[in-house]
């Protein structure tokens, strides 16, 4: 474990951030928006005092009781003071944070928008260069998370710059479940880079589920996978399923690539067994030496799954059916009792693990 040694560096870290678009009193901000209407009262039909760039910074004055709904997400409006110009903005237009890059003149500004998903948001990411914007991305989050964002200096990746980290911590009713995920973004030739999610989740006395990124002390472009899945079957004894795979940079993504896209339907009617079931299928995913899964995952496409009971030599198994198109059509049986998987094979199980 001595040759993996993390590379990267938090430079800055805000954290628990929720998703309001909410700011206090004397704080300083920057504009998310651009050509911003500074309005002399709180209303879009007052007028307008001022047209302010993008990036601009801007002190709050005082929080007016009156709100606006902009892009799905409700803030109140601000008085707010720019360049000893004193007007209203409305809280949607105002980035949560601008975090400076570390390699040029460039910065990030991020802001909380309405998800065309049910029940999620979106983190919007901006790229600022010269009062320009450069790029831009989406990262979807639940609505009710919170979050931390960081920036990550990487000297070991060609052509990465910055990276952004964003921690996204779930908020469970079930005070024995635990989720967290990690969204790793690099900054390649001035644009956006989606490098992966890796994740810790548990579920008490159920399973605790994690895989992370270790970046290589010793090896250019090369991180290390490190992933390690427990179940705990119906005597609460462990069984431990763990690998550790290396991942090659590009110079644009990781390959082999790890951007799962999963669907799945069920009819088990546990939500705990499903979230274990969820666990468990992207394990053997990111694990298996299948051909097939891995042109599907290195192609971006998505892969659908249906979780059924099914007996098989008067032995109840969860069926774990993946499809993918025509091509692709794969049974796994998962026995709860003993925390085992096994794969159809010529009407045979063959265990995987």
């Amino acid at each position: 474990m001595r040759n993996f040694l993390t590379l990267i560096f938090i430079l800055l870290t805000i954290t628990g951030f929720s998703q309001s678009n909410q700011f206090q009193k004397g704080e300083e901000v920057y504009l998310f928006g651009d050509n911003v209407r500074l309005r002399s009262k709180p209303s879009t039909k007052s007028e307008v005092i001022e047209l302010v760039s993008i990036g601009s910074k801007l002190q709050i004055i005082d929080i007016s009781n009156k709100t606006h709904t902009y892009k799905g997400i409700t803030s109140p409006w601000y008085l707010v003071n720019y360049n000893g110009i004193q007007g209203y903005v409305v809280g949607g237009l105002i980035s949560i944070q601008k975090i400076e890059s570390l390699y040029s003149d460039a910065y990030y500004l991020f802001n909380i928008a309405k998800s065309h998903f049910t029940y999620y948001n979106n983190i919007n990411i901006r790229l600022i260069q010269n009062n320009k914007i450069i790029d831009t991305m989406e990262i979807k989050i639940s609505e009710n998370d919170n979050f931390e964002l960081s920036v990550l200096e990487n000297k070991n990746l060609t052509k990465c710059k910055d990276i952004i980290l964003i921690n996204q911590s779930s908020k469970i009713e079930n005070p024995n479940e635990k989720r967290q995920y990690q969204n790793y973004i690099g900054i390649v030739n001035n644009a956006f880079v989606f490098m992966g999610t890796t994740k810790k989740s548990s579920i008490k006395n159920l399973f605790d589920y994690n895989y992370e990124f270790i970046f290589s002390s010793e090896l250019k472009d090369n991180v290390k996978l490190i992933n390690k899945l427990t179940l705990y079957d119906e005597n609460k004894k462990k069984h431990e399923i763990s690998f550790n795979k290396k991942l090659n940079w590009n110079g644009s993504y990781f390959l082999p690539k790890l951007h799962l896209s999963l669907g799945y339907t069920t009819s088990i009617q546990d939500s705990n067994l499903e979230t274990v079931m969820v666990c468990l299928v992207e394990n053997y995913i990111l694990n298996t030496t299948d051909t097939k899964v891995r042109s599907v995952i290195d192609t971006d496409n998505q892969i659908v799954y249906s979780l059924t009971y099914e007996t098989r030599n008067n032995k109840k198994y969860i069926k774990i059916n993946l499809i993918q198109g025509k091509d692709y059509n794969v049974n796994l049986y998962y026995d709860k009792q003993k925390c085992n998987l096994y794969r159809l094979e010529n009407d045979k199980l063959v265990k995987e693990y």
